[in-house]
């Protein structure tokens, strides 16, 4: 009778028809191999914005995550290094609305967060005309 269930199951029900045979084997008193379903993974956004900031962007170089935050609008850049949690944090002095381009400027330092280049998408920091920093963004959400 169980093996007909079985049967029966797999045919009408066949994403089902594996929950119900363990189940079946498990009730006659043999051992079965445990199967198991992977959790489902969603990719988390590391946030540092303030607790009362929306999050615009979060990118992501080697070095580096990077936030654009504010309120309703893009306020701010926060920066922080992966190896040692070290931070910025710097009011925004330009964006586009499409969200392609931040500009974020710290005395003579500039932080820029562009993407959609012909060269591609790059976290950019400079100290009046000297490059500092250049790295392709990996990852921008």
């Amino acid at each position: 009778m169980k093996s007909t269930l079985i049967k029966t199951s797999h045919w009408l029900l066949k994403g089902i028809s594996l929950c119900v045979l363990a189940m079946s084997v498990a009730d006659a008193g043999i051992a079965s191999p445990v199967v198991q379903a992977e959790p489902l993974v969603i990719a988390q956004s590391r946030n540092y914005c303030l607790q009362h900031e929306s999050l615009f962007v979060v990118a992501e170089t080697r070095d580096y995550w990077v936030n654009i935050c504010g309120g309703d609008n893009p306020g701010h850049y926060v920066g922080v290094n992966k190896r040692n949690g070290d931070s910025i944090r710097v009011r925004l002095y330009d964006y586009d609305r499409q969200g392609n381009y931040f500009e974020a400027i710290n005395g003579d330092v500039s932080y820029l967060l562009i993407r959609g280049t012909t060269k591609g998408d790059f976290l950019t920091v400079t100290q009046g005309s000297r490059e500092l920093l250049r790295q392709p963004i990996l990852r921008w959400q």
